[in-house]
């Protein structure tokens, strides 16, 4: 069993609390369920009452200080549940570290009274490229760049468990034709990212895991998310294994399951070089608002830098003799400031004039962004995913509201954010 901790929020309009967290356990829906259901088995100080259900997917009880419990169990696999709490109408702001100790209480017993299997969870965050230089195509067939990558709270879980062989499974809260999209075998990172603890580790035969990935950052978009899951599923797994590879050495050495993990792993902003995976941390930056309008069709990584090589030489300019990239000194100074207005002129892709070639609707996209509200918008990464820069928490709301026309999954979101971490 795994818990994410507690969050607490006041509604001035009612006065009332309300206390929401999550667990996942290794246990079978349908016993979770019932076991849930059978208040008087917790043997707890307190016996709600049930006040609703909906078999083996929710359960709601009433207390009698008036407040409200709600449970849903999503089911990520055949002995794995995600159980989500909101415990509302909750009058006594000096009773919720109370209702929190009552919770735990509970599930802890629930998952040794049902044998609940050994379960890590971690996340790690999406990313956006506040900009993003691209320099001389190098021998190796991989181009010098200079990035700034900013995470984003836009988080994927991964939860490993102990299996009979190597599974996945995927779910989230993107379109379920993306979500199929997703491998749910070997080719997976997050099995890669297994056996790459395993060999840091020096096991030679790594027990097999399954892995249940919850996926809420756009795929194929050039926001990092295969990569957010391959680092969720470094932590998770060496928690599982308990092999005690440090934070440092991961990120040092994460490199080789792809040029964004180290980041992933790093959160917050961060200047990237080499290829990306050099790290230089841009440490404590206020938060900015962003709106992501994910596309439905994708974009190849090679194809869009491929193309910019093309468009060079169109220019006169070899690819191999292109000037190296750097982050300007400029756009840093913007955002330390905070203020989206000075940083909005900075934001730069040099890969946005390719993705634009290949794909020329987002052309369209990008000015229907400004025409939004936005103060700049841009490509992130190689596409086709456009980030918008809002001036405030509202106005990315309302952005995203008008963005909707042309993109339904549009959203609001922020950064920095935390990188890789284990949930408990």
């Amino acid at each position: 069993m795994t818990n994410k901790g507690f969050e607490t929020s006041f509604d001035e309009h009612t006065g009332w609390h309300t206390v929401t967290s999550f667990w996942h356990l290794g246990v079978e829906p349908s016993r979770l369920f019932t076991a849930l259901s059978d208040a008087p088995s917790w043997k707890a100080d307190e016996e709600p009452r049930i006040i609703g259900d909906s078999e083996d997917k929710a359960v709601s009880f009433g207390f009698p200080d008036g407040s409200r419990a709600y449970f849903e169990l999503i089911k990520l696999g055949s002995a794995l549940v995600r159980l989500n709490l909101s415990h509302e109408q909750i009058k006594d702001a000096d009773g919720l570290p109370l209702i929190a100790e009552y919770w735990n209480g509970v599930i802890a017993s629930l998952a040794t009274r049902l044998s609940s299997q050994p379960v890590a969870v971690a996340s790690a965050p999406g990313k956006i490229n506040l900009y993003f230089g691209v320099g001389a195509l190098r021998e190796d067939g991989y181009h010098q760049v200079a990035s700034l990558y900013q995470a984003l709270n836009l988080r994927e879980y991964v939860v490993a468990t102990d299996a009979l062989d190597w599974r996945v499974s995927v779910t989230g809260s993107l379109p379920e034709q993306h979500l199929a999209g997703v491998p749910t075998d070997k080719s997976n990172l997050v099995v890669e990212s297994a056996w790459f603890v395993a060999a840091e580790a020096g096991i030679e035969n790594p027990a097999p895991t399954g892995f249940a990935i919850q996926k809420h950052v756009p795929v194929a978009g050039g926001m990092g998310g295969g990569s957010a899951d391959a680092a969720a599923a470094l932590l998770a797994v060496n928690e599982l294994w308990c092999t005690g590879i440090s934070a440092k050495k991961m990120r040092e050495s994460a490199g080789a399951l792809g040029a964004d993990v180290p980041f992933a792993l790093l959160g917050e902003t961060a200047i990237g070089k080499g290829i990306g995976d050099k790290l230089e941390l841009v440490a404590d930056l206020p938060t900015f608002h962003w709106v992501l309008v994910p596309n439905e069709f994708g974009l190849s990584t090679p194809s869009v830098y491929a193309k910019l090589d093309e468009l060079r030489e169109a220019r006169g300019l070899s690819p191999e003799e292109a000037p190296k990239a750097r982050v300007p000194k400029e756009l840093i100074e913007a955002l330390r400031s905070g203020d989206p207005h000075a940083v909005a002129p900075l934001l730069h892709n040099d890969l946005q004039e390719a993705a634009v070639a290949l794909c020329p609707e987002l052309a369209q996209l990008l000015e229907a962004g400004i025409d939004a509200g936005a103060l700049a918008a841009m490509v992130s990464g190689s596409g086709p995913t456009l980030a918008l820069l809002a001036a405030n928490a509202a106005d990315a709301h309302a952005i995203a509201l008008r963005m909707r026309l042309y993109a339904s999954n549009a959203l609001a979101t922020s950064g920095p954010a935390a990188g890789a971490r284990i949930e408990q």
